[in-house]
């Protein structure tokens, strides 16, 4: 019995280091996809994305469109091809949204959930966000404007 005991340990433990260090090979995976995802890559691929929760820095529009654009150019020219559509999952938070953030660019954090569009019943989709920041200066897009005043 005393001759398997090391025999088992070493095994156990060979097994759980592993696993460990398969899990941490999967977190990093996952964390740099999550970093690194662009607006050109969700646009070109939206089903890899879809149901998954991604971040994304863009531009969104100044006239209150719902869209995460490429570029300013882009949002000045209404190019919503270039764009994705944002969904808030608050919308009581649309006010504070629109006031401090509409107009400059954006890091958003949420989910792609696929929709169908009511006339063509075409299949696209929006990101649902629950996190908002304007760059560069980090300022939380769904705060209070009046809350300093």
């Amino acid at each position: 019995m005393n001759i398997l005991t090391p025999i088992l340990v070493r095994l156990v433990s060979s097994t759980l280091a592993g696993f460990a260090s398969q899990a941490i090979a999967v977190d990093k995976q996952v964390q740099a996809h999550f970093d690194t995802t662009s607006v050109t890559e969700v646009i070109a691929n939206p089903q890899k994305f879809s149901r998954k929760r991604i971040s994304l820095k863009g531009f969104y529009s100044q006239i209150g469109q719902p869209y995460l654009f490429l570029s300013p150019a882009h949002e000045r020219i209404n190019d919503t091809e270039s764009a994705i559509s944002v969904l808030l999952v608050e919308p009581t938070n649309n006010i504070n949204f629109m006031d401090n953030c509409s107009g400059n660019w954006l890091e958003v954090t949420g989910t792609l959930i696929p929709t169908v569009q009511d006339v063509t019943y075409r299949l696209s989709y929006r990101l649902a966000i629950d996190k908002a920041t304007r760059l560069p200066d980090y300022v939380d897009c769904f705060s209070d404007t009046n809350e300093n005043e």
